[in-house]
C-alpha cells in the first residue's frame, strides 16, 4: 500500500490537517468532552487528553508507512453506568477535493477525492468503534435557504453512540484507519456484502404493484379496488421515496390502504 499524504496535528491537538503534494486536503476536527488535564503535555502519539466529570478522553495518532491510524478512547471511572457525553470528529474538505461519507454505526468510512481527478483519494475507514454521520445536517453539502448543510464541503459524524452509555469502569474506543485508495471504486469495493444493489438511481421514475390488494377499511364496506398504483420518484437531495397513491373507495367517502403484505413488489419503469 502506497500512502502519498503527509499529516500534522492542528488545533493545540483537536485537528489534524491532511496534506498531499503540500496542498492542503482536508482537516479533521475531533470533538472531546471536558477541558485538557493541568499539568498533561503531548507527545509523539497522544495530541489531547481532557476530562468531563467521570470521563477521560484521549486522542492518540500513529503514523506509518502505510498510512496513519487515530485513536479516540474514553473512560468512565465510575462505578455506575453514565450516559455517553458528545464525542465527534467534523471534516473539512479543502478547495479543489470533494468528500463523501457512508455509515453503519460500527462500518463505514469518508472518503475525499479530488474533484478534476480520478485519485489518489484519502479513505478514512472505522477499524473498531462507532461512526455515524449526524442526522441533523447532510454531509458535505452547502447550506441552502432551509438550513440544511453544513457548509459546501463540510460534514459532521459522531464518534461514539449519540444517545448511549458506559457501563462502570468501562472503556469506549474508536479507531479511524487513514489510507490512500486509486480512485472512489477502490473505495467502494470495501462497503459490507450485506448492502443491497441499487435498484433505482435519482430521479428515475418506478412503479410499484403490490402482490396483494387491500380492501377498505370502513365497517361493512369490505370494497376492493381494481387497481392500485404508487408512482414514485427519488428524491436527488435525500434519496429518499416521496410517493402517491391513488386508489379511492368507490363504496364509501374513505381511502383504500396501503398493501399490508407489501413483501415481493415488482419493480418497473414506467
Amino acid at each position: 500500500m502506497t500512502w502519498g499524504f503527509t499529516c500534522v496535528v492542528t488545533g493545540g491537538g483537536r485537528g489534524l490537517l491532511v496534506r498531499h503534494g503540500g496542498a492542503s486536503v482536508a482537516e479533521f476536527s475531533f470533538g472531546l468532552p471536558g477541558d485538557p488535564v493541568d499539568g498533561w503535555e503531548p507527545d509523539d502519539t497522544e495530541a489531547r487528553l481532557t476530562t468531563a466529570d467521570s470521563f477521560t478522553a484521549r486522542l492518540r495518532h500513529l503514523p506509518d508507512d502505510g498510512g496513519w491510524t487515530t485513536t479516540v478512547t474514553l473512560d468512565n471511572s465510575a462505578d455506575v453506568e453514565r450516559a455517553l457525553p458528545a464525542l465527534g470528529m467534523a471534516v473539512t474538505v479543502a478547495p479543489g477535493w470533494c468528500g463523501w461519507a457512508w455509515g453503519s454505526d460500527t462500518e463505514g468510512f469518508v472518503l475525499v477525492a479530488p474533484t478534476d481527478a480520478v485519485g489518489p483519494c484519502l479513505r478514512v475507514r472505522v477499524r473498531q468503534g462507532f461512526l455515524r454521520v449526524a442526522a441533523d445536517r447532510p454531509a458535505f453539502t452547502a447550506t441552502d435557504r432551509r438550513g440544511e448543510g453544513l457548509g459546501d464541503g463540510v460534514a459532521a459524524l459522531h464518534l461514539a453512540h449519540p444517545t448511549g452509555s458506559l457501563r462502570a469502569f468501562g472503556r469506549h474506543q474508536t479507531t479511524l484507519d487513514l489510507a490512500e485508495v486509486p480512485d472512489a471504486d477502490a473505495a467502494a469495493a470495501g462497503l459490507p456484502d450485506w448492502l443491497p444493489d441499487l435498484v433505482v438511481a435519482p430521479n428515475d421514475e418506478v412503479r410499484l404493484r403490490p402482490p396483494t390488494w387491500p380492501s377498505c377499511p370502513a365497517p361493512g364496506c369490505g370494497w376492493r379496488p381494481r387497481t392500485l398504483r404508487a408512482c414514485s420518484r427519488v428524491d436527488p437531495d435525500t434519496a429518499r421515496w416521496r410517493c402517491t397513491a391513488s386508489g379511492a373507495c368507490s363504496g364509501c367517502a374513505s381511502r383504500s390502504p396501503r398493501p399490508s403484505n407489501p413483501s415481493s413488489p415488482s419493480w418497473s419503469r414506467p
